[in-house]
């Protein structure tokens, strides 16, 4: 992050160093949410593949959590 915050007042900000600089500085502590947890995924691809098929994550997830309980798990169909 020091890098960034060096380099920040070096080049014009509208740059496209510029932009970068300021979109990393912007985001940096959701990367830095990612570096601590080696469980959450870098990627989004699978929100993005659930826009594809338009599919609304909300309602999906409630439709899970209220069926999936009311599952017979013995039933082999």
């Amino acid at each position: 992050m020091s890098w960034f915050n060096e380099y920040k007042g070096k080049v014009l900000p509208k740059s496209n160093l510029g932009n970068a600089i300021n979109y990393c500085l912007n985001q940096w502590s959701k990367l830095e949410t990612f570096l601590k947890d080696g469980e959450i995924e870098l990627s989004n691809n699978r929100a993005e593949r659930a826009k594809a098929n338009n599919l609304n994550p909300f309602y999906y997830l409630e439709y899970l959590f209220e069926r999936l309980p009311n599952i017979d798990s013995t039933d082999q169909e």
